[in-house]
Protein backbone atom coordinates (compact mmCIF):
# COMPACT_ATOMS: atom_id res chain seq x y z
CA UNK A 1 0.00 0.00 0.00
CA UNK A 2 0.76 3.58 -0.74
CA UNK A 3 0.09 6.25 0.84
CA UNK A 4 1.08 9.60 0.80
CA UNK A 5 -1.03 13.81 1.22
CA UNK A 6 -3.45 12.55 -1.47
CA UNK A 7 -3.92 9.75 -2.60
CA UNK A 8 -3.61 5.67 -1.60
CA UNK A 9 -3.49 2.86 -3.97
CA UNK A 10 -4.44 -0.62 -3.02
CA UNK A 11 -3.56 -3.94 -4.53
CA UNK A 12 -1.91 -2.65 -7.74
CA UNK A 13 -0.93 -6.46 -9.00
CA UNK A 14 -4.47 -7.87 -8.37
CA UNK A 15 -5.72 -4.59 -10.52
CA UNK A 16 -3.58 -5.55 -13.19
CA UNK A 17 -4.41 -9.33 -13.14
CA UNK A 18 -1.72 -10.76 -11.19
CA UNK A 19 1.12 -8.28 -12.55
CA UNK A 20 3.52 -5.92 -10.46
CA UNK A 21 3.33 -3.91 -13.93
CA UNK A 22 -0.12 -2.08 -15.07
CA UNK A 23 -0.88 -4.06 -18.67
CA UNK A 24 -1.61 -2.65 -21.86
CA UNK A 25 -4.86 -1.09 -22.26
CA UNK A 26 -6.44 -4.34 -24.28
CA UNK A 27 -6.09 -6.24 -21.49
CA UNK A 28 -8.76 -4.38 -20.22
CA UNK A 29 -11.26 -5.44 -23.24
CA UNK A 30 -10.62 -1.86 -24.33
CA UNK A 31 -8.14 -0.08 -26.80
CA UNK A 32 -7.47 3.15 -26.59
CA UNK A 33 -5.18 5.11 -28.99
CA UNK A 34 -3.97 8.89 -28.95
CA UNK A 35 -6.15 10.82 -30.89
CA UNK A 36 -9.80 8.57 -29.90
CA UNK A 37 -12.69 10.22 -28.24
CA UNK A 38 -15.13 8.84 -26.46
CA UNK A 39 -18.45 9.91 -25.89
CA UNK A 40 -20.42 10.12 -23.05
CA UNK A 41 -24.41 9.96 -23.36
CA UNK A 42 -27.23 9.71 -20.97
CA UNK A 43 -29.73 8.30 -23.32
CA UNK A 44 -32.98 8.82 -20.87
CA UNK A 45 -33.53 11.27 -18.75
CA UNK A 46 -34.93 9.84 -15.91
CA UNK A 47 -32.40 7.21 -15.12
CA UNK A 48 -29.30 7.29 -13.90
CA UNK A 49 -27.64 5.40 -16.53
CA UNK A 50 -24.76 6.40 -18.61
CA UNK A 51 -22.71 5.14 -21.89
CA UNK A 52 -19.64 5.83 -23.01
CA UNK A 53 -19.27 5.25 -26.79
CA UNK A 54 -17.15 5.42 -29.97
CA UNK A 55 -19.17 6.17 -32.89
CA UNK A 56 -22.78 3.94 -32.04
CA UNK A 57 -20.49 1.47 -30.57
CA UNK A 58 -21.30 1.73 -26.72
CA UNK A 59 -17.31 0.96 -25.15
CA UNK A 60 -18.59 1.09 -21.37
CA UNK A 61 -21.09 2.03 -18.90
CA UNK A 62 -21.79 3.81 -15.69
CA UNK A 63 -24.65 2.66 -13.82
CA UNK A 64 -26.03 4.55 -10.60
CA UNK A 65 -29.12 2.26 -9.58
CA UNK A 66 -30.05 4.97 -6.54
CA UNK A 67 -31.07 7.94 -7.66
CA UNK A 68 -29.08 9.48 -4.53
CA UNK A 69 -26.85 6.97 -3.92
CA UNK A 70 -22.51 7.04 -4.72
CA UNK A 71 -22.16 3.44 -5.42
CA UNK A 72 -22.21 2.80 -9.20
CA UNK A 73 -21.70 -0.49 -12.16
CA UNK A 74 -19.15 0.78 -14.13
CA UNK A 75 -17.95 -1.80 -17.33
CA UNK A 76 -14.95 -1.35 -20.07
CA UNK A 77 -15.30 -3.81 -22.73
CA UNK A 78 -15.87 -6.79 -20.78
CA UNK A 79 -14.54 -6.05 -17.25
CA UNK A 80 -17.20 -5.08 -14.67
CA UNK A 81 -16.32 -2.87 -11.31
CA UNK A 82 -18.16 -1.28 -8.80
CA UNK A 83 -17.54 2.52 -7.57
CA UNK A 84 -18.30 3.99 -4.72
CA UNK A 85 -17.38 7.20 -2.75
CA UNK A 86 -17.34 7.25 0.87
CA UNK A 87 -16.69 9.11 4.04
CA UNK A 88 -17.26 12.82 4.70
CA UNK A 89 -13.56 14.30 5.91
CA UNK A 90 -11.57 12.31 4.27
CA UNK A 91 -14.02 11.33 0.53
CA UNK A 92 -12.25 8.24 -1.44
CA UNK A 93 -13.27 6.90 -4.39
CA UNK A 94 -12.89 2.89 -4.21
CA UNK A 95 -12.91 0.38 -6.94
CA UNK A 96 -13.34 -3.40 -6.74
CA UNK A 97 -14.27 -5.88 -9.21
CA UNK A 98 -18.20 -6.99 -9.29
CA UNK A 99 -19.69 -9.75 -6.80
CA UNK A 100 -16.41 -8.70 -4.55
CA UNK A 101 -15.51 -7.00 -1.65
CA UNK A 102 -11.39 -6.41 -2.19
CA UNK A 103 -11.12 -3.11 -2.71
CA UNK A 104 -8.65 -2.60 -5.88
CA UNK A 105 -7.94 1.19 -5.72
CA UNK A 106 -8.84 4.04 -3.57
CA UNK A 107 -8.62 7.29 -4.23
CA UNK A 108 -8.80 10.50 -2.50
CA UNK A 109 -11.13 13.18 -3.66
CA UNK A 110 -9.68 16.52 -3.02
CA UNK A 111 -12.80 19.12 -3.97
CA UNK A 112 -10.46 21.77 -4.26
CA UNK A 113 -10.95 24.90 -6.63
CA UNK A 114 -8.81 23.23 -9.04
CA UNK A 115 -8.17 19.31 -8.35
CA UNK A 116 -11.02 16.68 -7.68
CA UNK A 117 -8.93 13.67 -7.95
CA UNK A 118 -5.61 12.49 -7.16
CA UNK A 119 -3.58 9.00 -6.14
CA UNK A 120 -0.04 7.67 -6.53
CA UNK A 121 1.11 4.36 -8.31
CA UNK A 122 3.37 2.26 -6.59
CA UNK A 123 6.26 3.83 -8.96
CA UNK A 124 5.42 7.17 -7.66
CA UNK A 125 3.58 8.26 -11.06
CA UNK A 126 1.30 11.10 -9.54
CA UNK A 127 -1.91 10.74 -11.46
CA UNK A 128 -4.33 14.01 -11.04
CA UNK A 129 -7.65 14.86 -12.19
CA UNK A 130 -7.28 18.83 -12.23
CA UNK A 131 -9.78 21.03 -13.64
CA UNK A 132 -8.43 23.22 -16.96
CA UNK A 133 -11.04 26.59 -17.46
CA UNK A 134 -12.49 28.62 -14.96
CA UNK A 135 -16.09 27.34 -15.31
CA UNK A 136 -15.16 23.63 -15.13
CA UNK A 137 -16.51 22.69 -18.68
CA UNK A 138 -12.66 21.12 -19.05
CA UNK A 139 -11.02 18.64 -16.89
CA UNK A 140 -7.92 16.93 -17.58
CA UNK A 141 -6.37 13.72 -16.61
CA UNK A 142 -2.78 14.30 -15.95
CA UNK A 143 0.24 11.54 -14.99
CA UNK A 144 3.50 13.20 -13.58
CA UNK A 145 2.07 16.43 -15.32
CA UNK A 146 1.53 14.77 -18.77
CA UNK A 147 -1.64 15.64 -20.04
CA UNK A 148 -3.41 11.54 -20.81
CA UNK A 149 -6.93 12.77 -21.27
CA UNK A 150 -9.61 15.69 -21.55
CA UNK A 151 -13.04 15.25 -20.18
CA UNK A 152 -15.47 18.37 -22.21
CA UNK A 153 -18.45 18.34 -20.07
CA UNK A 154 -21.68 19.72 -21.09
CA UNK A 155 -24.30 19.73 -18.15
CA UNK A 156 -28.02 20.24 -18.44
CA UNK A 157 -30.76 17.15 -18.07
CA UNK A 158 -29.32 15.52 -20.88
CA UNK A 159 -25.39 15.16 -19.55
CA UNK A 160 -22.99 14.58 -22.09
CA UNK A 161 -19.04 14.57 -22.61
CA UNK A 162 -16.60 14.56 -25.21
CA UNK A 163 -13.31 12.13 -23.33
CA UNK A 164 -10.09 12.87 -25.92
CA UNK A 165 -7.37 10.16 -25.16
CA UNK A 166 -3.85 12.25 -25.84
CA UNK A 167 -1.14 9.85 -24.98
CA UNK A 168 -1.71 6.11 -23.80
CA UNK A 169 -1.65 4.95 -20.39
CA UNK A 170 -2.32 1.80 -19.01
CA UNK A 171 -4.57 3.15 -16.68
CA UNK A 172 -6.45 4.64 -18.88
CA UNK A 173 -10.36 3.15 -18.91
CA UNK A 174 -10.24 3.23 -15.20
CA UNK A 175 -9.16 6.87 -15.58
CA UNK A 176 -11.97 7.58 -18.00
CA UNK A 177 -14.38 5.88 -15.58
CA UNK A 178 -13.30 7.36 -12.30
CA UNK A 179 -13.09 10.54 -14.10
CA UNK A 180 -16.81 10.74 -15.61
CA UNK A 181 -18.13 8.96 -12.53
CA UNK A 182 -16.57 11.92 -10.32
CA UNK A 183 -17.82 14.49 -12.20
CA UNK A 184 -21.10 13.30 -12.68
CA UNK A 185 -21.65 13.25 -8.88
CA UNK A 186 -19.93 16.72 -8.24
CA UNK A 187 -22.71 18.10 -10.96
CA UNK A 188 -25.66 16.00 -9.15
CA UNK A 189 -24.08 17.88 -5.53
CA UNK A 190 -24.22 21.02 -6.68
CA UNK A 191 -27.12 20.93 -8.34
CA UNK A 192 -29.08 18.99 -5.32
CA UNK A 193 -26.95 22.35 -3.12
CA UNK A 194 -28.06 25.17 -5.81
CA UNK A 195 -31.77 23.75 -5.05
CA UNK A 196 -31.79 23.61 -1.38
CA UNK A 197 -30.03 27.45 -1.49
CA UNK A 198 -32.88 28.81 -3.75
CA UNK A 199 -36.16 26.97 -1.53
CA UNK A 200 -34.43 28.48 1.70
CA UNK A 201 -34.74 32.05 0.30
CA UNK A 202 -37.94 31.73 -1.52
Amino acid sequence: MIIDGDSVILNWSKLNHGSTKPRKMDNYNLQISPGTTIRLRKPKIMESRYELAIGEEVVGTIVLPKMFGTLAYVSSGKQEWILERKGFWKTTITLRKKDQETELLKIYVRNMSRRLLSFTSPRGEVYELVKEDFWGKTWIWKKDNVVLMRLHMKLGMKKSAEITFEHDDPMAAILMLAGTYALILKNRDEGATAGAVTAAVS
